[in-house]
């Protein structure tokens, strides 16, 4: 929240906060259709008090703030698209190895289930960055990063710009096959 209300001031743009809860896994369709319902209930209200509480955390009241039920990962990018976001602002929390290695941190899904530019905040961030580096690779969408990631960056700021090339491979195709 620190990151979007950072953003959203130097950008004058809007933000809408969206809160996910999954679907309790029941078997029985009466059953899961009674508990679902009275499961829900509980869960939206106990995102809606968390997103309040921290809403208040961080000095904020006006955002409009969205709650729905399904997978995260798949309502985070269908939301993001939905609602033509130029971006989808995640915290990253204390993600382990293993959950990277199987694909099972949250940032890295909506990344490959969405269109929308991604920015994952660690838990230190405070201000707007004054030094960002960019991987660049001369694509459509590193150029794009490269031009986001200037927006983003606090006054005075710069950008390092990083190029990998694989050795022994033409830098200029370094990816065609």
């Amino acid at each position: 929240l620190r990151a979007a209300r950072a953003i959203a001031s130097r950008t004058q743009q809007r933000v809408t906060l969206l809160g996910v809860f999954a679907p309790a896994p029941l078997v029985g369709a009466e059953i899961q259709v009674a508990v679902a319902t009275r499961s829900g209930s509980d869960q939206r209200l106990s995102i809606e008090m968390g997103i309040s509480d921290q809403l208040e955390r961080v000095g904020v009241r006006d955002w409009p703030v969205e709650i729905v039920m399904g997978n995260p990962a798949v309502m985070i990018a269908q939301t993001a698209a939905t609602l033509g976001a130029e971006m989808v602002i995640m915290g990253l929390g204390g993600h382990e190895l293993v959950d990277r290695i199987f694909g099972d941190e949250m940032v890295l899904k909506v990344l490959r289930l969405g269109t929308t530019p991604v920015l994952a905040v660690a838990p230190s961030f405070h201000a707007l960055p004054c030094h960002a580096v960019a991987a660049v690779d001369f694509s459509a969408s590193s150029g794009r990063a490269l031009e986001l990631g200037g927006k983003l960056l606090a006054s005075p700021g710069r950008i390092s710009m990083v190029h990998v090339a694989q050795p022994g491979r033409d830098p200029v195709s370094w990816n065609a096959r």
